[in-house]
């Protein structure tokens, strides 16, 4: 059997470097791209933990002042109904408020606390499609 001459050798090496070269920046640029999505997927990771540490601290804040809105509400009911009761059951002199007065506590201020308690809450659990989705 006959060796190859090496100018043949050199042109099979010449021919196999010049094939490799390509597929070596196949590879890289193939690496290069897992590597931008690996990042991208980590982002897009952050960013949903960051969402659902937001959901979870809306959901407690609902919790928190729910119930505290509900014994305000109640307190105020609470305090209107005795103002309305010493008006009407104490003597005139210990405990007397004039009707228009009445009227104003009753009517005036008990709509403005319903409206300031419901803007809260609306504000709070996203009513009407308030703040569904923050960009």
């Amino acid at each position: 059997m006959s060796n190859p001459p090496i100018d043949d050798i050199r042109k099979i090496i010449a021919a196999d470097a010049r094939s490799a070269t390509p597929r070596r920046e196949e590879d890289a640029a193939r690496s290069l791209f897992v590597a931008e999505q690996k990042d991208y997927i980590c982002q897009q990771t952050e960013v949903l933990k960051e969402e659902l540490k937001d959901i979870l601290h809306y959901r407690d804040l609902r919790k928190k002042y729910a119930d505290r809105v509900f014994v305000f509400m109640c307190v105020w009911c609470a305090f209107v109904f005795a103002v309305l009761l010493a008006n009407a059951l104490c003597p005139e002199k210990v405990f007397r408020i004039d009707t228009s007065v009445l009227c104003t506590l009753i009517g005036g201020t008990t709509i403005s606390v319903i409206g300031l308690v419901g803007f809260m809450m609306q504000g709070l659990f996203h009513t009407n499609g308030a703040n569904h989705k923050k960009s």
